[in-house]
C-alpha cells in the first residue's frame, strides 16, 4: 500500500504464469522481494504464508463457492486488523443477489467494504470464443473489450476468520447458472 513492499508473493495454478513472473523478477533484479509459486486454491494456504501479509489481491471465479474459497485462502495470509483485500468482481457474472451474498461472506470473515471502483479491469477475449456462453446468447463475437470488473477494497475490522480452512475437494467452483463469460472447457 505504501509502494515500498518488503515482499510480494504471487500464487497461481498456471505454471506458465509462475515461470514468467519468476523470470521477470530475475531480469529486473527483484528476486529479493518478488517470487511466484504454484498453488491450487483447493488446498490450504501453505503454513509459511499464514498471517504474513498486509494485503492480498485476487480476481477470483465468481461462483459463491469459488469466491468464498479464494477469499478464505487470502484471508488466511493476512496479519490482522487493518489488513486489506482487493477483489475483482463483475456484474456480468454476479447478480446483485450474489454481490449481497459475497458481502455476507466478507462480513463473516470480519471485513468491511471501504471502496468500490467500477470498470477497473477490462479483459480482452481469450481465444476461446466457442467456449463462452455469452457468444451463443448474443449470436456474435463483440469486437471490443466487453468484460469489465470492479475492484472492491475491504479491510479487516477484527481478526482474520477464513470460512474454508481445510482441503476443498469439490470440482464445481468455476461455473454456476450466472456464468456468461467463464469458458466452459468441456463444451
Amino acid at each position: 500500500m505504501t509502494r515500498l513492499p518488503k515482499r510480494i508473493v504471487v500464487l497461481d495454478v498456471d505454471e506458465r504464469l509462475i515461470n514468467y513472473i519468476n523470470q521477470v523478477a530475475v531480469d529486473l533484479n527483484l528476486t529479493n522481494i518478488l517470487s511466484a509459486k504454484t498453488f491450487d486454491v483447493r488446498v490450504p494456504l501453505p503454513e509459511e504464508f499464514h498471517r504474513s501479509f498486509d494485503l492480498f489481491s485476487c480476481d477470483p471465479v465468481e461462483t459463491l463457492d469459488g469466491i468464498t474459497l479464494y477469499l478464505s485462502r487470502g484471508t488466511s495470509g493476512l496479519k490482522g486488523v487493518g489488513s486489506v483485500c482487493y477483489v475483482g468482481l463483475t456484474t456480468l457474472e454476479a447478480s446483485r443477489k450474489k454481490w449481497f451474498d459475497i458481502q455476507k461472506v466478507l462480513a463473516d470473515m470480519n471485513f468491511v467494504f471501504t471502496d468500490v471502483r467500477r470498470n477497473f479491469n477490462g479483459y480482452p477475449d481469450t481465444g476461446l470464443e466457442e467456449k463462452h456462453i455469452i457468444y451463443e446468447k448474443l449470436g456474435c463475437v463483440p469486437k471490443c473489450v466487453w468484460y469489465w470488473a470492479a475492484v472492491l477494497r475491504c479491510e479487516l475490522v477484527d481478526e482474520p476468520k477464513p470460512i474454508v480452512t481445510g482441503r476443498y475437494d469439490r470440482e464445481d467452483i468455476y461455473v454456476d447458472d450466472e456464468a456468461w463469460a467463464t469458458p466452459i472447457l468441456d463444451k
